[in-house]
Parts: C-alpha cells; sequence; structure tokens
C-alpha cells in the first residue's frame, strides 16, 4: 500500500517549484536579444527556471524523499555544499575558470560518495572541457583564465 507524503517532504520540492517559477516569471521581464538566432539574454534564466520547476515535480512525485541517510549525514552534504560553492566563487578570478571548476567538481563528488579514482579524474575534466566548450567557443562568453606556465587558458 503506497503511504501519503508526510508535509515534511512535500514542502522542499514546492519551494523549488516556487523557486523555477519565479525564476521564469522574471525572465519574461527580460528584453528579447537583439541579433537573429542570438537567443537572448533571457535564455539561461528561462532554462534554470524550467529545470527548477521540473526537478521540483520530479522530486513531488518520488516516492523515498531520500537514499536513506541520517539526517546529520544529509545536513552535512547541504553544508558542504554551500561550502564548496563558495569557495569555487571565491577561487574562480584567481584561479580562473578552468582550474577552479575542475576542482568544485572534484570535491563535490568525493562529498557526495564518488570513490572511484577513475570517475574523479575524468568526469570533473569532461565537464569543465565541455563546459568551456559551450560558453567560451561556441558562445564566445568570457570566462576568467587560468594561467599554466606561462599560458593562459
Amino acid at each position: 500500500m503506497p503511504s501519503t507524503p508526510q508535509t515534511g517532504s512535500v514542502v522542499p520540492p514546492l519551494l523549488v517549484i516556487l523557486l523555477g517559477a519565479g525564476a521564469l516569471w522574471a525572465a519574461m521581464g527580460i528584453r528579447p536579444g537583439m541579433l537573429p538566432n542570438d537567443p537572448g539574454p533571457a535564455f539561461l534564466p528561462m532554462a534554470a527556471g524550467a529545470a527548477l520547476v521540473g526537478l521540483g515535480l520530479r522530486l513531488l512525485v518520488a516516492r523515498e524523499p531520500h537514499d536513506g541517510m541520517p539526517r546529520g549525514a544529509m545536513l552535512l552534504r547541504v553544508a558542504g555544499t554551500i561550502g564548496l560553492t563558495l569557495a569555487y566563487l571565491a577561487t574562480l578570478e584567481r584561479w580562473g575558470f578552468p582550474a577552479s571548476t575542475f576542482a568544485f567538481l572534484t570535491c563535490q563528488m568525493v562529498l557526495l560518495g564518488v570513490r572511484s579514482p577513475l570517475a574523479l579524474a575524468t568526469l570533473p575534466a569532461g565537464l569543465t572541457a565541455l563546459t568551456y566548450l559551450l560558453f567560451r567557443v561556441l558562445l564566445s562568453v568570457p570566462l576568467p583564465a587560468t594561467r599554466i606556465g606561462g599560458m593562459l587558458i
């Protein structure tokens, strides 16, 4: 027999949905881009808002609110993620996008329990390269540079 969700397991997904809906609503007021084939400045906030609404809906219909972790361990992961995000933002200008993003993703994966050396080496490197390719090369968005030797990347 399916159990009914407790109030505590419904509130966080609803907050995520509200945050996404707020981002979508705020993005509606952004002027469209001026160039042909330009997604415009509202594209990223709209995409993020839609992703948050989708995530919130997915969390709302999930049967298990978490993977059986003790509450303290979950709070430690959340606090660790917040700390890592603040450290990432603090090092972004000094270390540059590639180095700080790789370090952030590696630390985040360790925090979330990934222990495979192969995964810890390849996934952050691949995601960093893919993100760099998307923003710097395809969309021509300037990103903070990383200095390796005498070269800027």
